[in-house]
């Protein structure tokens, strides 16, 4: 395996950001453990949108590692899969901006609407369509 050296994408998130991400993870790693596929699969996208739209070079990085050592078979989504998926983490971004919005979290409410905003591209980069 040749991979090439190169200086770590910045990962700088607001304190906002950076609790709602490992929140997400969390969730993701939890729901997957308790069989919860659906749930951890909406979970995981949510926190991969987030960590593209906060930072943008963490999708470049993970790109360059995936082609040396991710199967494109595993990965391969069809237009159904995309549209499904796109579907639950947006419902998802969009109810917790409304719920941020209840409570007065504004930086939090802003950082799911630009999450859902984004979801399209952080999708399509998760796998070779």
């Amino acid at each position: 395996m040749d991979l090439v050296e190169q200086p770590p994408p910045a990962l700088i998130m607001s304190p906002v950001a950076a609790r709602q991400f490992s929140y997400h993870v969390r969730l993701a790693a939890s729901t997957a453990v308790a069989g919860n596929v659906e749930e951890s699969a909406a979970e995981a996208v949510l926190a991969w949108s987030m960590l593209c739209s906060c930072c943008p070079t963490a999708m470049e990085g993970a790109r360059g590692v995936a082609a040396e050592l991710v199967d494109p078979d595993r990965i391969t989504a069809t237009d159904a899969d995309h549209r499904r998926a796109h579907a639950r983490a947006h419902d998802l971004a969009l109810s917790l901006e409304a719920h941020f919005v209840s409570v007065g979290q504004h930086e939090a409410a802003d950082l799911y609407e630009q999450v859902a905003d984004d979801l399209d591209q952080a999708i399509d980069a998760l796998a070779q369509r």
